[in-house]
């Protein structure tokens, strides 16, 4: 090799690396400053409106679910808005691309209700999405697009054609591997793609986009003329347009336009440099689109194929090197988001994986001959003969996942690890993985690889400070559970719960308790106590001067049904912190149960320092009688958003009238006791904390 190539290779080494690093910088001062800043870079339009006014916009896309159309529209004031219509939309394509008119009360979407759990206004931000809200009646059309509506509202139509085509067993997955729309997906077959680390496959990405170039070099035959480029970019601008234009899709397609051009004009390729460019340009265009997890997985995947893969030994097949790289990467990033691991998913990837490779360019050629068919008028049995292969593999990849999954002992719940030993995990690896970390080792550069890894740790402390929750540590919680009443009581390695909630349309204990024990280091409960259960006068420890006393009921009848006049009432004694839970006991059981306390003498026994409001705060339940009697500092009301009229307006006034501080879930999620033990042993309440700030 000639000094020149040498120096001209250096040169090109150097600018990657540069190009890289400063994709790595901006990714990271995004994330921390908007971590601690979260309302930094929201446009000041996007305001709050919360009378019915009639707004305009451009759609960008459509979701079609169950009962309801959410159209993306691009509002006139330069953001993004997601709107729900519940009702019949026969013909949803012909919005695609449209001037809309539609009359609405647009809200914020909801803060994170519990700590570090799911942040529905950070998700949507990351889509670009800052106001959201819902119509009664159809958005009404004031202007067509332009060509490149038409053409998107073509392609639309055909998408939708093909999808209401297929058979209901595999439509949902069918969708999510050539779309990556996966509402029609049943939640017992997502959770198999996910238990087992398959998602992947029904999540659009580079192993589609890739189909499509393999598809596109054999049509062109590996020409390099520059109109067939025109061709390819055409070809991923549609395929793109039915994806939604996830973060996924731009990465992929991106780098395939990258290694496009670069062999139509004879220029080196670098898929690092490419990576590093597409990254570059989402974040650019939509800062918030670092919360992502579409946008985090895509590129942990890309970097640990590309850098992780190279120490693994070269007789293991590319498919499995692959998929051991991606697992070793993600699997810290897996259990700290998703807060399960899969040891084995790299083997269970390894077929599905297979399957997945001739079902989607299956289930894409059977798109496309749809296509044709709708065209030419063809009869529409050839479109259902078209469908016969790719139906017959994404039933067996549904089958095999869920026999895969079907035991549980192939993945595992874990507590969440702290960020800061995730993102050093992560790129602890990456790092020593890197062509890099080669040169210092070769060269001996100890010094230099120390200040990285201190770069490392410096940057990964950091993180793990923008994300600090004092809730989290708080003894005492009531979580948001909607509603309905949770609340939780920590004492060293002791996790207890009283209640948690409940919903005949929402699945309380999976869908938010799960998630909020293990998002906030317990595992597994050492005591669960319900409001409507049969306990009488039973007294739960948890440790040395923490805990649980049942006040009420004394006794039952035997047989005797637990309505809310004699609903469980606990009393938590935190070491000389005294928190009463009502449970939904009403006046009546309240009348009652004082009337017991005081024939016996012990009236004070009631006595506390916080009181949870019983039965939400309803107007049939905390009586004067019971305020008097208990004498609270603070009360806490476990309320959602409801039709009941909870709280009722004359419980927050008796509360006003006794200078009582009231704190509720709808208002403040979560809500947290730090409780701290002087000297003495006495306990205080130090400090009230509440989830959105807000009281």
């Amino acid at each position: 090799m000639s000094r020149d190539n040498r120096a001209e290779r250096g040169m090109r080494a150097m600018i990657r690396r540069k190009l890289f690093t400063v994709s790595l910088c901006l990714l990271a001062a995004l994330y921390l400053l908007l971590s601690l800043f979260p309302d930094l870079m929201v446009p000041g339009s996007a305001q709050e409106d919360l009378r019915p006014t009639v707004h305009t916009g451009k759609v960008a896309g459509i979701t079609r679910k169950t009962g309801s159309t959410v159209f993306t529209i691009e509002d006139s004031r330069g953001f993004k808005v997601k709107l729900s219509y519940y009702g019949d939309l026969p013909v949803s394509s012909e919005y695609m691309g449209s001037l809309v008119s539609y009359k609405a009360i647009l809200r914020l979407p909801e803060e994170r209700r519990n700590p570090h759990c799911y942040d529905e206004r950070m998700v949507l931000r990351s889509e670009g999405i800052f106001l959201k809200g819902y119509v009664n009646e159809r958005p009404e059309i004031t202007e067509r697009g332009g060509p490149i509506a038409k053409y998107s509202a073509f392609l639309y139509r055909q998408k939708i054609r093909f999808e209401d085509s297929l058979p209901q067993d595999v439509k949902g997955v069918i969708s999510g591997m050539i779309f990556g729309d996966t509402s029609d997906i049943s939640e017992d077959v997502k959770e198999d793609f996910r238990r087992n680390g398959t998602a992947h496959i029904l999540a659009v990405s580079g192993l589609h986009l890739g189909i499509l170039y393999k598809v596109y070099e054999k049509m062109t035959g590996g020409s390099s003329k520059p109109v067939f480029l025109v061709v390819l970019g055409l070809l991923l601008w549609s395929y793109g347009t039915m994806c939604m234009w996830r973060p996924s899709v731009v990465r992929a397609g991106t780098m395939i336009m990258m290694k496009a051009s670069a062999r139509t004009f004879r220029l080196r390729y670098d898929s690092l440099t490419a990576l590093s460019f597409a990254g570059l340009i989402l974040m650019v265009r939509q800062p918030y689109v670092v919360f992502g997890n579409g946008f985090q997985l895509s590129f942990l995947a890309i970097l640990a194929i590309k850098i992780a893969i190279r120490n693994l030994p070269s007789k293991i097949p590319d498919i499995v090197a692959s998929g051991l790289a991606v697992n070793i990467v993600l699997m810290a990033y897996q259990a700290y988001v998703f807060n399960y691991v899969s040891p084995l998913s790299v083997l269970i990837n390894i077929p599905a994986i297979y399957l997945a490779g001739i079902g989607i360019p299956l289930a894409m050629g059977s798109f496309g001959g749809s296509m044709a068919v709708q065209m030419l008028s063809a009869r529409s049995e050839i479109r259902y003969i078209l469908q016969v292969c790719p139906v017959s593999v994404t039933r067996l990849l549904i089958r095999f996942n869920s026999i895969s999954g079907s035991s549980g002992d192939l993945s595992f719940d874990v507590r969440n690890p702290p960020l800061m030993v995730t993102v050093i995990m992560i790129t602890g690896i990456l790092f020593i993985g890197s062509e890099y970390f080669d040169l210092i080792r070769i060269r001996k550069l100890r010094k230099r690889g120390l200040r990285f890894f201190a770069l490392i740790i410096s940057v990964s402390l950091i993180a793990g400070t923008s994300v600090y929750d004092p809730i989290s540590y708080d003894e005492v919680v009531f979580v948001d559970v909607g509603q309905g009443a949770c609340v939780r009581v920590s004492a060293g390695r002791n996790d207890l719960l009283i209640d948690g909630g409940g919903n005949h349309d929402f699945n309380v204990g999976k869908n938010t308790l799960k998630p909020y024990l293990l998002k906030n280091g317990a595992s597994d409960l050492d005591l669960a106590l319900a409001t409507h259960e049969d306990i009488k006068g039973d007294v739960f420890k948890l440790e040395k001067g923490v805990q649980v006393r049942t006040m009420w009921p004394l006794s039952l009848e035997k047989g005797e049904k637990q309505e809310n006049e004699n609903s469980s009432v606990f009393m938590v004694d935190y070491r000389g912190v005294r928190i009463l839970v009502m449970g939904d006991l009403d006046m009546e059981g309240e009348r009652q149960m004082i009337r017991s306390y005081r024939e016996s003498g012990n009236i004070n026994m009631l006595k506390a320092d916080v009181l949870s409001i019983g039965h939400h705060g309803s107007r049939y339940s905390t009586s004067e009688e019971l305020l008097d009697v208990v004498d609270p500092e603070l009360a806490v009301i476990q309320v959602g958003r409801n039709n009941y009229g909870h709280p009722a307006g004359e419980v927050l006034e008796k509360m006003k009238a006794r200078g009582i501080q009231v704190l509720r879930n709808d208002i403040s999620g979560a809500i947290g006791l730090d409780i701290a033990v002087g000297k003495s042993g006495k306990a205080r309440i130090r400090k009230v904390h509440s989830e959105t700030g807000r009281h």
